[in-house]
């Protein structure tokens, strides 16, 4: 039988690690193939989750920020990039990496003012398409449709 696209995006998740370094790159890997599927600048971000389907990571900033941005979720994505030899590279030579990826389309998560001008510096997928982020301050904010970051989704926050 055919695998569905939801097998293949299992598949795909299953073998994706996000990272966040210190100067705000966030780089996705394979880490079965030691491949890079994506790196690209996330300006202030503080904080990071990636959802088990691995076609998201989704960044807390120091201005109060959540940020979503998309990750490619094609089976061959990464054979079809390091092809183009963007980004071959293995995990033990990271800075000889080309970076020449093109910055995804990022969409701001509407938190309704949650933490407005505060670090977010907790991220975290929950079950049931939700979204949990927590500020320096001790704000705590759920959020439904994790899916769709730009609605005015039902938010409970809580300090």
């Amino acid at each position: 039988a055919a695998a569905s696209s939801a097998d293949a995006a299992d598949a795909v998740g299953a073998s994706r690690l996000a990272v966040l370094d210190s100067n705000g790159t966030v780089t996705v890997w394979n880490w079965r193939t030691a491949q890079v599927v994506c790196a690209f600048k996330a300006g202030d971000a503080i904080a990071l989750e990636m959802p088990d389907e691995g076609d998201v990571v989704i960044t807390g900033h120091a201005d109060g920020d959540v940020v979503v941005w998309p990750v490619a979720v094609e089976e061959n994505a990464e054979k079809k990039r390091a092809g183009a030899g963007a980004m071959a590279g293995t995990v033990g030579n990271v800075k000889a990496l080309a970076r020449d990826e093109t910055q995804p389309a990022a969409v701001t998560v509407n938190l309704a003012g949650a933490h407005t001008g505060v670090a977010v510096d907790c991220v975290r997928c929950l079950p049931g398409d939700r979204l949990a982020t927590k500020s320096v301050d001790g704000v705590v904010c759920v959020r439904g449709a994790r899916s769709s970051p730009a609605s005015s989704a039902a938010a409970t926050t809580w300090k």
